[in-house]
């Protein structure tokens, strides 16, 4: 859930970043975002409770009914993030390239139905 706090903020300031706004969001508004958004198949009541957690760990504030990263915070985000952005950017860049509209995409395998699959 952290992770998920991270990359919204990190997203929707990035957008009012000329205008020098920062943007902050509710408890209730961010998991309407995250239950909307499909990001994870959890319940309302499971997501608040995750957010509790993260408060409980000091990670994150609910101050004024806006929901703050702490200093622990973001260095527990970052952590994450530099674990996880080698396998986000390896995604982007399929997207991206649409390798598999290309010609020079190699050979492909198809699987038969007795052979795992790879989705």
């Amino acid at each position: 859930m952290l992770f998920i706090l991270g990359q919204y903020y990190r997203q929707i300031n990035h957008k009012f970043k000329t205008h020098f706004l920062k943007v902050t969001v509710s408890k209730v508004e961010f998991i309407d975002i995250v239950k909307k958004s499909g990001m994870v198949s959890k319940q309302a009541r499971a997501i608040y409770k995750n957010l509790e957690d993260l408060e409980k760990n000091r990670l994150i504030e609910y101050t004024h009914h806006l929901l703050k990263f702490r200093k622990a915070g973001i260095k527990e985000f970052e952590r994450i993030n530099k674990e996880i952005q080698p396998y986000l950017d390896a995604v982007e860049r399929i997207k991206q390239k649409d390798i598999l509209k290309s010609k020079e995409a190699g050979q492909m395998i198809f699987w038969t139905k007795n052979q795992p699959k790879i989705e």
